[in-house]
């Protein structure tokens, strides 16, 4: 069965985060299989525009807010996210006798989606990739402070951010949800106050365009690790770099490579001139993808130690690299890697422990390899787009019957 979907996103991007990859990666394959596919967002990303190739011209794109920086935190100015709304709604009335189904992405674009759904009748289906409030009001209190925010803004909108979330959960109208994790839908169980239809569908990487990649650069095992993702609090990027800091008193050769950006990155450089470090730690900002994924061809292993996670793209990113990973034993980190078959579980605050696994896979690159091929191995089983993008058609199939 054919039909049209509109997508409503953030940045329509495959480098820009984990919920607008997945959607950027929708678009793609769905437009490939031959429906109809529109995407409204704040702005495009013209680079990952040509990573789309032939798919481009079946993808219609509406940018409502093309103005906007994305700089590692949500966008928070309430008049940015106002235009969307306004901009998105007054489009998607030209819009709407063309799509069968729509689907959005937290948080404002879901707004959008159920707008449409009140006054148009469309289907509108809502992914939730992680939910904030479950970490508690200081959780999101540190978040917004970072973004730049003043103690008592902060706070307001920690609280506003709670109400907000469970609004767009409980009463923002929906036909169905898509969690990437058995972890994310716990967590949208604990606030949801009423039975809504809900798919478990795992992310997945564009294993096409990364094969192309992977053929450019050799793999190898090279004495240095990884880490991939925004510099925040909860990313926990500081007890990397303190635990790392220790192996240098048996290889001083060793070296972390950051790749990312976010309001951390000045306290945290900060932090390495101070104790000397510069040498083996090296902070390389924002990459392109050709950038990311020539680092990872090289490094032994990549780290995640993030406190809280939805999925964890860069899991499935090292293993088709054959590069094992170290990860937080919290969940789903810990329910998508094994400990000794593709990778590490370890407490995220246990930099002893994470400072033995980080020596023992840089000095055995025969266990490193093994561990990695093991997880390609489950790459090409479970996250591909062979693997999920027919689930996800049946998933907007059995939505679509049943709100007719």
């Amino acid at each position: 069965m054919k039909f049209s979907v509109l997508y409503l996103t953030n940045i329509f991007s495959d480098t820009a985060g984990g919920s607008e990859y997945m959607f950027w990666l929708y678009a793609k394959y769905m437009a490939r299989k031959g429906h109809d596919v529109y995407v409204m967002c704040f702005k495009r990303d013209e680079n990952s525009l040509v990573r789309l190739r032939a798919e481009t011209s079946k993808i219609n794109i509406v940018e409502l807010v093309p103005e906007v920086e994305h700089k590692g935190v949500l966008f928070q100015d309430l008049l940015t996210n106002i235009k969307y709304l306004k901009s998105g709604f007054c489009i998607s009335g030209n819009l709407y006798r063309d799509v069968d189904l729509v689907h959005s992405n937290p948080y404002t674009p879901i707004l959008v989606g159920g707008l449409i759904k009140k006054l148009y009748k469309k289907a509108h289906v809502v992914t939730f990739h992680d939910i904030g409030t479950t970490m508690g009001i200081r959780f999101l209190y540190r978040w917004f402070r970072e973004g730049g925010s003043s103690a008592l803004a902060s706070y307001v909108k920690a609280l506003v951010g709670v109400m907000y979330e469970s609004s767009i959960v409980n009463v923002v109208p929906k036909d169905a949800i898509v969690v990437p994790s058995p972890q994310s839908k716990r967590d949208v169980d604990a606030i949801s106050l009423s039975k809504v239809r809900m798919y478990i569908l795992p992310n997945f990487i564009d294993t096409e365009l990364y094969e192309k990649y992977k053929s450019k650069f050799k793999i190898s095992y090279e004495p240095c690790l990884l880490y991939i993702g925004r510099l925040v609090f909860y990313k926990n990027v500081h007890t990397i770099i303190k635990s790392f800091g220790q192996i240098l008193q048996y290889n001083k050769d060793v070296k972390l490579f950051i790749i990312g950006d976010g309001p951390l990155r000045s306290l945290l450089y900060s932090y390495i001139r101070k104790h000397r470090l510069e040498k083996n730690i090296i902070m390389l900002g924002l990459a392109t993808q050709e950038e990311k994924l020539k680092y990872l061809s090289r490094c032994t292993a990549t780290i995640n130690l993030s406190i809280y996670e939805g999925f964890g793209l860069t899991v499935l990113e090292s293993w088709y690299f054959e590069k094992p990973v170290i990860v937080s034993d919290i969940p789903p980190l810990n329910e998508i890697v094994e400990t000794n078959m593709n990778g590490y579980t370890v407490n995220p605050l246990d930099r002893k422990k994470l400072t033995e696994l980080m020596i023992q896979i840089i000095d055995d690159s025969l266990l490193a390899s093994r561990l990695g091929r093991n997880g390609l191995d489950k790459v090409k089983k479970d996250y591909t787009p062979e693997a999920v993008i027919p689930r996800l058609e049946e998933a907007y199939n059995d939505v679509l019957i049943s709100v007719r």
